[in-house]
């Protein structure tokens, strides 16, 4: 596992990430997840309320329900941002976006799980194509270890 400092992430950061893997691996069902439902024009504000209802949600869309709470009037980039270290477009932040919640990856909350997993364990991907990158198969994610660091 890789360290928050290896990694260029708060030790908040680091925890809510594993917070939100272990949350969504365990209790999203998989018609539940929708990875294009981040852009959300109906609510720009993250709330449990948004996805408390039982519709979908993207990877990033599933924190409010995880347990990591937006602030008021926060949008959903700013809540990445803040709670993931994942900026959209500035920066090493915009390669986490790119890698954890772009909508141009599969459509599967097990391959945004593992996608999680890997950036935990491994770093960034050696990839010009984040935006579209998947875990190799091979990658086998230490998923107690990472629900230790949620846990913790």
């Amino acid at each position: 596992m890789k360290t928050p400092r290896q990694l260029k992430i708060t030790k908040t950061q680091f925890k809510n990430i594993a917070k939100l893997i272990t949350f969504v691996r365990a209790k999203v069902a998989p018609p539940k997840f929708d990875i294009e439902t981040f852009h959300s024009e109906d609510n720009d504000q993250p709330s449990k309320a948004t996805y408390g209802c039982g519709t979908s949600a993207c990877f990033c869309g599933y924190g409010p329900l995880a347990g990591i709470k937006p602030l008021p009037y926060e949008n959903w980039f700013q809540y990445a941002a803040r709670n993931f270290g994942a900026q959209s477009r500035w920066g090493n932040a915009e390669d986490i976006f790119e890698l954890l919640f772009n909508d141009s990856h599969k459509n599967s909350k097990i391959a945004a799980c593992k996608r999680g997993a890997y950036f935990l364990q491994n770093g960034l991907p050696e990839s010009r194509n984040l935006e579209e990158w998947e875990a190799p198969r091979s990658f086998v994610p230490e998923w107690d270890a990472i629900a230790e660091i949620a846990n913790s």
